[in-house]
C-alpha cells in the first residue's frame, strides 16, 4: 500500500464514493498509484480473495494497454464468488 496521510486517503475515498453512487453497481473499486494500492472498496455481498487481487495487480502492472487511455478488459477471477 502507498503510504499517505489519513486525511488524503479519506478525501480519495469520499471522491470515489460520490462517483460510484451515480454509476451502475460495481462490485470492487481499486485505485493504484505507481503499482501501489491507494484505495479499495467493495459491495458488502462481494469478497475479493488475495489471490484474485494479485491477478488484478499483475494485470495493471504488466499491461501496457491502460497507459495511454481507459481500457475495458474482460477478466476471470478464479476465486471470486458473488454469493
Amino acid at each position: 500500500c502507498l503510504m499517505l496521510p489519513q486525511p488524503v486517503r479519506e478525501k480519495i475515498g469520499q471522491c470515489v464514493l460520490q462517483v460510484v453512487r451515480k454509476q451502475a453497481e460495481m462490485p470492487f473499486i481499486l485505485i493504484f498509484i505507481e503499482n501501489q494500492l491507494v484505495f479499495i472498496t467493495k459491495l458488502k455481498r462481494y469478497h475479493l480473495q488475495p489471490s484474485d487481487m494479485y491477478l488484478l495487480i499483475n494485470l495493471v502492472h504488466c499491461s501496457e494497454i491502460h497507459t495511454n487511455a481507459e481500457a475495458w478488459i474482460p477478466l476471470c477471477l478464479p476465486r471470486f464468488d458473488p454469493g
